[in-house]
């Protein structure tokens, strides 16, 4: 399975300008609820989010932040991302890059492989680079598409 394919569109937001994490995770948790039927309310996501938020560990030097949540009952995997134009700095790093991940409370292989390849996207500064220049969400998938993980 190739890492586009488990990406939607719709989920993808191009970012010039916002002043907090918690703001980003806003955005991106809105515009999923919109757009995937969840068996919760969005509260309840956000609130599962912000809480892993709480116990740290996802925000890497390189500028990648991959904040989620586990969720009870439910048995997918949704992916959000926002690349951001005007990094915001969180725990004295830039963040460039989020990558929103809402899970099943058991553990995901699908996850797993899912946060190893943005981790080896942001590991290399070329190719990290070539993302974060991305101008639009369809650029952006082309551009994922051609790595070819």
């Amino acid at each position: 399975m190739k890492l586009v394919s488990i990406l939607n569109p719709q989920f993808v937001k191009i970012i010039n300008i916002i002043d907090s994490k918690d703001k980003i995770i806003e955005l991106l948790v809105d515009e999923i609820y919109k757009g995937y039927k969840f068996n919760c309310d969005k509260e309840q996501i956000l609130k599962a989010v912000k809480d892993r938020e709480l116990l740290g560990g996802t925000v890497f030097n390189n500028g990648l932040a991959v904040p989620h949540a586990r969720i009870e009952n439910f048995n997918d995997l949704v992916i959000g991302i926002a690349i951001l134009k005007n990094p915001i700095k969180v725990e004295n790093i830039e963040i460039k890059f989020v990558v929103l991940s809402i899970i099943s409370k058991s553990a995901s292989n699908t996850y797993l492989k899912t946060l190893s390849a943005f981790a080896q996207i942001s590991q290399n500064k070329e190719l990290f680079d070539k993302v974060l220049s991305c101008k639009n969400v369809q650029d952006f998938l082309e551009t994922v598409s051609e790595i070819k993980i």
